[in-house]
């Protein structure tokens, strides 16, 4: 969960980092003798990166692989862990669910990843999950735990593309 959230904090950083260079970029000083003109700024150059953020929302689910053709990215939905509180159930924890993903990128192996819903740190579940310079998601799965194994559930999974390496979680073992 701390890394979770240093995972978070850092990428809140990196977008207020690229909104401010911009604004910066755009504005420039203005003289007061001529307020219309623009000049260039005096201060320190900053360095912007070098591929900006892109965030992409596919929907997976089993038979129904996704695609993002601007990232040549593939993800498809393999399996459905639900341990949520069933529907229609008072509990006092929501629970967990994950799903294993297969993610492929032209060029790149072909990996199986798990993502899951949010979880106390104590219990190690699986949350978000790197690829190949992508982190993945679990943003919603779909419908609750109706505790039925027929059940055909949709997850919607958020990809980021463009974070730096040392920002994304280290591969977990067990997923390669």
């Amino acid at each position: 969960m701390i890394r979770n959230a240093a995972i978070r904090a850092l990428f809140l950083v990196l977008i207020l980092a690229t909104l401010g260079c911009a604004s910066a970029q755009q504005t420039g000083n203005r003289t007061a003798t001529a307020p219309n003109v623009v000049t260039p700024s005096t201060a320190a150059p900053v360095a912007l990166p070098q591929k900006a953020l892109s965030m992409y929302t596919v929907t997976v689910s089993r038979g129904h692989p996704a695609s993002i053709p601007a990232e040549s990215l593939n993800i498809e939905l393999v399996a459905v862990k639900d341990d949520r509180c069933p529907q229609g159930v008072t509990c006092i924890w929501a629970g967990h669910a994950a799903v294993t993903l297969k993610v492929g990128k032209h060029g790149s192996e072909t990996r199986t990843i798990i993502v899951g819903s949010e979880a106390p740190p104590h219990m190690a579940l699986p949350y978000d999950a790197a690829y190949e310079g992508y982190l993945l998601h679990l943003t919603k799965l779909e419908p609750g735990n109706t505790q039925s194994p027929t059940t055909a559930y949709r997850a919607i999974i958020t990809v980021s593309a463009g974070l730096p390496k040392q920002a994304l979680p280290a591969p977990n073992p067990s997923e390669m």
